[in-house]
């Protein structure tokens, strides 16, 4: 991992929010399509960690923990769990 002055370099999941309405299963889409885009990103460019914010609720934790993510750290300002994922 690439960490310069404390910060590691890492792609960032930004702007994934649960729809009612949307058909099972499509989140997980969702996150796998952008998981292609960043692989092929690592492989130009050597980044090789995927980060993403979300609120504190033992739901979305358990969510993005079965889509492979881990929990780093709480961002006490923001009131946000901080995941990872290596790809």
């Amino acid at each position: 991992m690439n960490v310069n002055n404390g910060v590691a370099q890492s792609y960032l999941l930004g702007q994934l929010a649960k729809a009612d309405g949307t058909e099972k299963g499509f989140g997980k889409e969702m996150i796998e399509r952008a998981l292609y885009v960043f692989r092929d990103g690592k492989a130009k460019f050597g980044c090789r960690t995927v980060r993403l914010d979300c609120k504190d609720e033992p739901r979305l934790m358990d969510y993005y923990v079965s889509c492979g993510f881990k929990f780093m750290r709480r961002d006490e300002k923001r009131n946000l769990n901080q995941m990872v994922m290596i790809i």
